[in-house]
């Protein structure tokens, strides 16, 4: 279970996670409907933060915005207890 998360729930998930990333910053740009903060932070909950990471600095998009950096960095830390913990008691 744990080596399908890690080979391809992450990758899957990173990837989705950078492309709604750029795809909000394009629409940013053009003045469109944005993709909710909520959906990107959820995908980056689940596990797709390594992708949206890289994306927020590859695209220059939601680094200056104090709170939302918070809220990602949330959902990086419980995304590390929890897989953390769960391979703690998997594997003990």
């Amino acid at each position: 279970m744990l080596f399908y998360y890690f080979v391809i729930a992450i990758p899957l998930l990173s990837a989705t996670s950078a492309f709604l990333y750029g795809l909000d910053k394009h629409r940013a740009r053009q003045d469109s409907r944005r993709i909710p903060e909520s959906t990107l932070l959820g995908i980056d909950l689940l596990g797709g933060w390594p992708g949206g990471w890289w994306a927020q600095y590859k695209f220059r998009h939601k680094t200056q915005k104090v709170s939302f950096r918070i809220r990602f960095m949330l959902a990086v830390a419980i995304n590390i207890i929890a897989v953390g913990g769960w391979c703690y008691l998997r594997y003990r």
